[in-house]
């Protein structure tokens, strides 16, 4: 399963040296981070949150990613993962956006 996370061009050099950090920047999320799976979101949403920014694609085996499914809403396809378990997966793919 192929997981995306939105990011920043300044961000991928720290994502190419560390991974994901261990601390996610939104507040209560512990070391988890929040990653759409399957495909990523529509042109239109990605522009409104970053003009220039960059899709950072994680490929996990399916096995791996749906115990992290969030289940509040299965529909939304999106995943709560820790960084461990992400970046054990490096190195990732960027996409421009």
């Amino acid at each position: 399963m192929r997981l995306f996370h939105l990011t920043t061009e300044r961000d991928r050099d720290r994502l190419e040296r560390d991974g994901f950090p261990r601390r996610a920047t939104t507040a209560g999320r512990g070391d988890r981070h929040l990653m759409l799976g399957h495909q990523p979101a529509p042109p239109e949403q990605t522009a409104m949150a970053y003009e220039h920014g960059l899709l950072v694609a994680v490929d996990v085996p399916d096995a791996v990613a749906q115990p992290f499914l969030r289940r509040d809403d299965p529909d939304a396809d999106l995943f709560d993962v820790p960084a461990d378990v992400l970046n054990v997966y490096a190195p990732f793919t960027y996409i421009a956006v």
